[in-house]
């Protein structure tokens, strides 16, 4: 972790030449740039912090590139990632993690430590060790640890707690304040946890603490999207290791929410109503793209009769059209792509048509979404975008053990009874 001065001009080295598929140096093909401020939640566009952006580098000697990050004033404090990508597949290639800080805070904590170094008191001679647990003794790792002095005006050192829960320094006999924060999950270690800010540390010789913090258990309706980013966070720390800063919060994010769409559509769980009114003369309509099933396609008359249409295959459909173009009361359907087909079209206009789907449920976006499924479930998707993380890592033996582990969960939720089930947990969509 690095340091970066506001109102500066840092040059950002891209991690390999970017070249194009004939070998020749060209701009913006093969390496991408991003900067993400994770204290913000936001990414550099060129100008401002706002959506994700690509940067593209400028060219310098024998096919090198690199990106002039101009660093805005008044973002003191704030820790940015920089994140070097592989423009065709997405891979990460580098990624580094640096804070930003006062040019004149710089100045004011070398002066200070040349002093303390030749009075002797400031050469940070004892090894600190600190540690935060969760108040029943589990390792809290992931979470940015900033130690400070006791009026927070000079800042000593700053680190992320490890697999076990622990950061090291170097410092000298004093008192200090430790504050803990959000972590490596774009601010969702503080949906996971609660902090005692800021904890009193005094350092006499080599020096062991620990602190502790609360958990914050599951609301009734299960994990919560940041909860859900926070565990594959956890576990992306212990599997990974150094590997960890490979992993941005955006794909922590993907993997999540495809967790999410696989699990819902092996549990074929999202069944929804999607209602349609006939027009005359016309048999093809057209439907939601995510539709991933149809159910049934229930038809109403002029004289409120119901019932359900036959579905038939799309190369039916066409034979029998081949036959027969005439208009009547439909009896037949196809489902392709993003349009239902009816047979034979509608002769009477305004006529209803109720069809029962499996959909896609929407992304979870905001950091207090919870999944529409089952609270009980929602640790399967942490499992399901674990397969993606090992498969991500070329780690492919532990991603098949992973799926196989998933389907052997699932296996009891699939019979009617479970799926069946109605209530406020199942999502219900009648407008789609």
């Amino acid at each position: 972790m690095g340091i970066l001065i506001e109102n500066n001009t840092c040059i950002l080295d891209y991690a390999a030449e970017q070249r194009d598929g004939s070998g020749v140096v060209a701009s913006g093909t093969d390496v991408k740039l991003k900067v993400y401020n994770i204290t913000q939640e936001k990414w550099w566009t060129g100008a401002v912090w706002g959506t994700e952006t690509e940067l593209t580098g400028t060219a310098t000697a024998a096919g090198a590139w690199h990106y002039s990050f101009a660093i805005p004033d008044g973002d003191e404090g704030d820790f940015i990632q920089v994140v070097w990508y592989d423009e065709t597949d997405g891979t990460v290639i580098q990624s580094d993690v640096w804070r930003i800080c006062n040019e004149s805070d710089m100045i004011l904590k070398t002066l200070t430590d040349l002093t303390n170094a030749i009075e002797g008191i400031g050469s940070g001679k004892n090894v600190v060790t600190i540690t935060l647990n969760d108040g029943d003794g589990n390792p809290v790792p992931g979470a940015f640890c900033v130690v400070r002095n006791v009026a927070e005006s000079v800042e000593f050192g700053y680190d992320t707690t490890d697999v076990d829960g622990e950061c090291e320094f170097q410092f000298d006999n004093g008192s200090y304040y430790v504050r803990f924060g959000a972590g490596l999950s774009e601010g969702g270690m503080g949906h996971g946890y609660q902090f005692d800010n800021p904890y009193s540390l005094t350092v006499s010789d080599t020096t062991a603490k620990t602190f502790t913090c609360t958990a914050v258990a599951a609301p009734a309706a299960g994990l919560t999207f940041a909860q859900l980013k926070d565990q594959l966070n956890v576990i992306a720390l212990t599997m990974l290791g150094e590997q960890r800063k490979y992993v941005s919060p955006a794909a922590l994010s993907q993997w999540v929410n495809s967790g999410y769409q696989e699990i819902d559509r092996k549990l074929r769980w999202t069944r929804c109503t999607y209602d349609l009114e006939t027009v005359t003369d016309h048999d093809t309509y057209i439907v939601p793209s995510s539709v991933r099933e149809y159910l049934e396609v229930r038809y109403t008359d002029d004289a409120d009769q119901v019932r359900a249409l036959e579905p038939m295959s799309l190369r039916e459909m066409i034979a029998k059209q081949r036959s027969s173009t005439n208009s009547g009361d439909p009896h037949y359907y196809a489902h392709h792509g993003d349009r239902l087909y009816l047979y034979p079209a509608p002769d009477t206009g305004g006529e209803g048509l109720r069809i029962y789907i499996v959909g896609e449920p929407p992304d979870l976006s905001d950091a207090a979404d919870t999944p529409g499924f089952p609270a009980h479930l929602h640790e399967l998707i942490v499992d399901q975008a674990l397969v993606y993380l090992c498969r991500h890592f070329g780690q492919l033996d532990q991603a098949m053990k992973q799926d196989a582990y998933i389907e052997s969960k699932l296996a009891t939720e699939r019979v009617e009874p479970a799926v069946e089930r109605t209530g406020p947990q199942r999502i219900q969509n009648d407008g789609f």
